[in-house]
């Protein structure tokens, strides 16, 4: 399965440290995917990935909401000299750190992902070594939508309150819904180039 179209998640300190220009619906912009476990960016469950599920010999990527997707991909590469690794779901993408115990390339996948932009660890860093496959696409963005979901107090800390999920269009990524870090989807259309390093 080729994945072609795609919302891709983006937080707007990835622009605001200088690592992309602000963006507007009909830009084309070149950008490599990470993935992160859905709903845990701070607390990452053990068993945010089913390590060679039954029946899983297909990549796909079923749309949940915003940027999520119960993926289903295989293990292209496993690089310890920087703890990171790539999936191939239709489209490859890396994730920095040391993957789970018993994935290795060749094994499949299967999860809850968070899919955004590579905030800079590919194309600052990764992207630079001898074995690093080639994930920097070129993308048509379509439409931009800005997460306003509202947020409650947990402890000390703020979250968003993902019972009631909620997004608005907006022209472009300097909008601002005023709470927390700012988070857009980016609707986009893979071009049909190559990806490159």
């Amino acid at each position: 399965m080729s994945q072609k179209e795609l919302m891709v998640g983006l937080s707007s300190w990835i622009i605001a440290d200088g690592n992309y220009p602000h963006l507007k619906r009909g830009d084309c912009a070149s950008f490599a995917l990470g993935f992160y476990p859905a709903n845990s960016p701070l607390d990452i469950p053990r068993d945010w990935l089913s390590v060679n599920p039954p029946g899983a010999d297909r990549t796909s990527m079923c749309h949940i909401e915003g940027s999520e997707y119960l993926v289903t991909a295989q293990v292209t590469h496993v690089l310890d000299y920087d703890n990171w690794w790539v999936i191939d779901a239709g489209v490859l993408m890396y994730r920095c750190g040391k993957p789970p115990e018993g994935i290795g390339p060749g094994c499949w996948v299967s999860g809850n992902l968070y899919v955004g932009i590579d905030p800079f660890d590919y194309f600052e860093h990764l992207s630079r070594y001898h074995a690093a496959p080639a994930l920097i696409y070129d993308w048509d963005v379509m439409k931009i939508e800005l997460e306003t979901t509202p947020t409650i107090e947990s402890g000390r800390m703020k979250r968003r309150d993902r019972t009631r999920r909620a997004w608005r269009e907006v022209d472009d990524t300097k909008a601002r819904a005023g709470s927390l870090v700012d988070e857009f989807v980016l609707h986009c259309a893979r071009s049909s180039t190559p990806p490159r390093r």
